[in-house]
């Protein structure tokens, strides 16, 4: 759906991308990242915010016939702003909050507690709980101080998701000189929110996956690397059959 409402507005149906994303916040509560992300892109799209530093570089990348050797004293700004570009329509995207309002209606509604996701990562067992605990991770790094006595495997695979985020946020440049600044805004939020939001980064590996322009990147760079593209595929097929093993097995696969 995250992918279909970008689609959608890359091809000019703001009305139907709205929808779509409207859908999908009402899934998970991190559906705010594509809130904030259709936004960013249709503002970019609509001239209203640019980035002309990262701008210059993706047309140069994309033809490179347009490079021009700068000139001194003609550095671009790093932001630009055009009030005259901006319509109404273009606030349209933030519609799509709708769906998560309309999933915190339902919570009121049926169970009296409309913030009941926040809730219960308060449970015994998750104890997640806003602070700068939680935000900088201090359980995580009291379990490598003390590693493996704290649970090898379960210490390993925590290390393992931190990678995958930081090595996510990594693609954010490529993402944003490749695709626009508007995707590489989204692929910073819908991992800001969990990431601010885990004592540990247990489970963050997950919502890497909806970082889709950041895979998109990775394949383009892959694809002109035929061997080691072959190598991370065979890799990804053996991690998914043992984690699909794993689960089978009863064990705790997150």
């Amino acid at each position: 759906m995250t992918i279909g409402a970008f689609y959608l507005l890359e091809r000019d149906h703001l009305v139907l991308a709205t929808a779509l994303g409207a859908i999908a916040t009402a899934t998970r509560p991190v559906g705010l990242a594509l809130v904030i992300g259709l936004l960013a892109r249709e503002l970019e799209r609509q001239g209203v915010f640019s980035l002309p530093r990262v701008d210059r570089t993706r047309v140069v990348q994309l033809t490179p016939s347009a490079a021009q050797p700068p000139n001194r004293g003609d550095r671009p700004p790093l932001i630009r702003f055009d009030g005259a570009k901006l319509r109404a329509r273009s606030a349209l995207p933030l519609l799509s909050v709708a769906g998560l309002v309309s999933y915190i209606v339902y919570l009121a509604a049926e169970f009296g507690e409309p913030f009941a996701f926040v809730t219960a990562e308060r449970a015994p067992g998750w104890e997640l709980k806003a602070g700068p605990h939680t935000w900088f991770k201090v359980e995580f790094f009291d379990r490598l101080i003390h590693f493996p006595h704290k649970g090898m495997w379960y210490t390993a695979g925590l290390v393992v998701q931190a990678v995958l985020a930081v090595g996510v946020l990594s693609l954010t440049r490529r993402v944003g000189r490749r695709f626009g600044w508007g995707y590489a805004v989204y692929v910073v939020v819908v991992l800001a929110i969990p990431l601010i939001g885990s004592k540990d980064f247990q489970g963050i590996g997950r919502y890497c996956l909806a970082a889709f322009p950041a895979f998109a990147v990775m394949g383009e760079w892959l694809a002109c690397r035929r061997r080691l593209a072959t190598g991370v595929l065979l890799v990804s097929a053996l991690a998914l059959g043992l984690l699909c093993s794993g689960f089978a097995r009863g064990a705790y696969v997150s």
